[in-house]
Formats: C-alpha cells, sequence, structure tokens
C-alpha cells in the first residue's frame, strides 16, 4: 500500500498491524513528529510489537532521549532476542551512555552467539576480549568496538546514528557512517554532501 492507503486504513482502525509500516514512512521522510505519534497510538494497542518499538526508540535517539531509547531497545531484545538491528543499536546507545563494560560486553557476546560467523561480529567479539586481557590498549579496543557497531551492518548506517554519534562528539565515527550511506542506492545525496562537509569541519576543529 501507498502512504494514502496506510493513512486510511490506519485512520479507520487504530488497531491495525500496519502502523510500523506507516511509522516507517515518515521516519524516512524526516516526519519524525508524525511518525511518533504513530508509534505511540499503534503500541498502546499493541504494546509488544517489536517493529514499532524500533522505530520508536529511533525518533527517542533524533530527540537526544538515549535513557528512553536504551530502555525499549532492552525491551525489544527481550520480545525478539534475534533482533540484531535493535541489539546492535542498544550497543552503541549503551556505549554512548558509558555504561557499565560487563553490561555492554554482554551484548556484544548476545551478539555473536547469534551471528557466530558474521565477520563484522567476530571481529567486534575479539576486540571485547582483547580489551578484557589487555587493559593497556582498551582505549584503543574501544574505538575499535564502536567502528564495528556501526560498520556490522550496512542497515546501522542511518541518519539516526549518525546524528546520535555527532551529539555524542564521535565524529569519526559519524563521518564513517556517511560514508556508508554514500554507497547506498536509496540514500539521501543532498544530506549526505551536507554532512560530509559539516563533519569534516568538527573534526578539523576537534
Amino acid at each position: 500500500m501507498n502512504i494514502k492507503e496506510l493513512e486510511h486504513t490506519f485512520a479507520s482502525d487504530f488497531k491495525s498491524p500496519i502502523f510500523p509500516q506507516l511509522a516507517s514512512i515518515y521516519y524516512d521522510h524526516q516526519q519524525f513528529e508524525k511518525a511518533s505519534k504513530v508509534c505511540d497510538i499503534g503500541l498502546k494497542n499493541d504494546s509488544n510489537n517489536a517493529s514499532g518499538q524500533y522505530i520508536k526508540a529511533k525518533i527517542l535517539l533524533i530527540e537526544n532521549k538515549p535513557q528512553k531509547a536504551e530502555k525499549l531497545l532492552k525491551k525489544i531484545i527481550i520480545l525478539d532476542e534475534n533482533n540484531i538491528n535493535a541489539l546492535l543499536t542498544l550497543i552503541a546507545v549503551s556505549k554512548s551512555l558509558k555504561r557499565n563494560h560487563t553490561v555492554i560486553n554482554r551484548y556484544i557476546n548476545h551478539a555473536y552467539n547469534i551471528f557466530p560467523e558474521n565477520q563484522k561480529i567476530k571481529k567486534m567479539y575479539y576486540a571485547t576480549s582483547k580489551d578484557k586481557n589487555n587493559k593497556k590498549d582498551s582505549k584503543k579496543t574501544k574505538n575499535i568496538v564502536n567502528k564495528d557497531v556501526i560498520n556490522i551492518n550496512a542497515q546501522m548506517a542511518t541518519q539516526t546514528m549518525y546524528r546520535l554519534m555527532v551529539k555524542q562528539n564521535k565524529f569519526d565515527v559519524a563521518q564513517n557512517i556517511l560514508e556508508i550511506m554514500s554507497k547506498k542506492k536509496d540514500s539521501n545525496k543532498s544530506f549526505i554532501k551536507r554532512e560530509t562537509k559539516k563533519i569534516q569541519t568538527l573534526i578539523n576543529k576537534k
């Protein structure tokens, strides 16, 4: 269904399971307020809808409410432990909030247990193992893990994660996200071009 059909269906029945699709379209068009309202209404009727919860979590990150996003992401993982996008976002958010390393490592270990053959996850997993065994290299290892969280899946390279990294002053990671986004066929070229200049200026000032 197109957006008009989705809007009509949702307006006719707020309990309709299509609300994540409508919210996702609003989100992609940067209509975050509309996306948030749709998620709130939809989740009120279907509180365990993981797709709707994930979109809401991404909106909370844009609104600079990482603690609330973290809480929702944890709920998603409980409902669907194989939701790799929610898990990786949770790892990134937990790191930005400087949560306990034991907790973060547990998330990373969980990702490795689900997808042990994924090369990116392997790097992240072994980076945390190295951090445990070599305290002298802890700072370097932390940087490697942060970048792997972003690079682990092309779907993670979004405007949401880019804005989160900029807000956390992680300009190198933000620049990496823009590079990945530029390789996507459906990427927002004007956004990438504008933000690339902006992030380069921030890096030079750092």
